[in-house]
């Protein structure tokens, strides 16, 4: 597990997150591309009761149209973000697309924070 410190204060974008679990299936909005070139490799999924964005590293996708394709959760996963301040301190391990999932320290608040926004600590 890796500790980082917060440089850049980040404010919960989507306040109700996406929850998936493997085997769901979702419906990509193949006309919604995230701009941040950072953050390369989300596309934007909807499912009967929410929507948010994903890795399409969790995706098996089966069907491709135009405007939607679908696709197989292959692992669990939440949209939740995590609101932090510079100096709140961070742990976590699971890297992807320019983000990192962590804990922040001293709670139980899980959730995604950007990589620019953080820094490692040694």
């Amino acid at each position: 597990m890796n500790r980082y410190i917060v440089t850049k204060k980040w404010s919960v974008v989507y306040t109700d997150p996406l929850s998936l679990t493997a085997g769901q299936e979702v419906l990509i909005d193949n006309n919604r591309k995230e701009e941040n070139p950072d953050w390369k490799g989300w596309v934007w999924c909807e499912t009967s009761d929410n929507r948010g964005w994903v890795p399409e590293q969790i995706l098996k996708i089966s069907y491709t149209a135009d405007k939607h394709s679908k696709a197989t959760v292959l692992e669990n996963y939440t949209a939740a973000e995590l609101n932090a301040d510079p100096g709140d301190t961070v742990n976590g391990d699971k890297i992807i697309n320019g983000w990192l999932w962590c804990r922040k320290k001293g709670t139980e608040e899980f959730g995604w924070l950007p990589l620019d926004n953080l820094s490692e600590l040694n």
